[in-house]
């Protein structure tokens, strides 16, 4: 075991989690929403598997034909991650906030057979620079608001 800290200095959460490191550790903690938080509990998660399990049964829906988009709001004035300490079992943490007024929205296409679509950014026209498409590996699409003409980098 380490040596208790006498002190609080500016080290003193990296001393305490080294300290209780059999119980504890420090976790990423990405940001939810207030809605998504309170409809992520295992009761709705487990009806809605069972009616989505039943659903592609009775229409026979082939997975060639099942698309999910996820949409990602990224804040600009609001840190993407903060640490927190968590039980040493925990996997993920996320901590609840209000919904930012000003974001880059992301979002991406995944079909169920495993492929995808690239892509779509859409950016606030005020915010948006030129030089941000100069650098696009994924082909990404995107948009200004208020919309604009949309683009593709070649």
């Amino acid at each position: 075991m380490t040596q208790p800290v006498a002190s609080c200095d500016k080290n003193w959460a990296q001393h305490f989690v080294a300290h209780f490191k059999d119980w504890i550790g420090a976790k990423a903690c990405g940001i939810m929403e207030k809605k998504h938080a309170s409809a992520l509990n295992p009761a709705t998660v487990s009806n809605y598997f069972e009616l989505l399990k039943m659903t592609l049964t009775h229409h026979n829906i082939l997975p060639k034909n099942i698309y999910n988009c996820d949409e990602m709001g990224c804040p600009l004035n609001i840190p993407s991650c903060q640490k927190v300490i968590v039980s040493a079992t925990c996997k993920s943490a996320k901590t609840v906030s209000s919904a930012s007024k000003d974001h880059i929205t992301v979002l991406k296409f995944i079909c169920a057979d495993g492929t995808s679509t690239p892509p779509i950014i859409i950016f606030p026209g005020k915010n948006f620079m030129e030089r941000w498409r100069q650098d696009n590996p994924l082909l990404a699409k995107y948009m200004h608001y208020p919309f604009r003409e949309e683009r593709t980098d070649p």
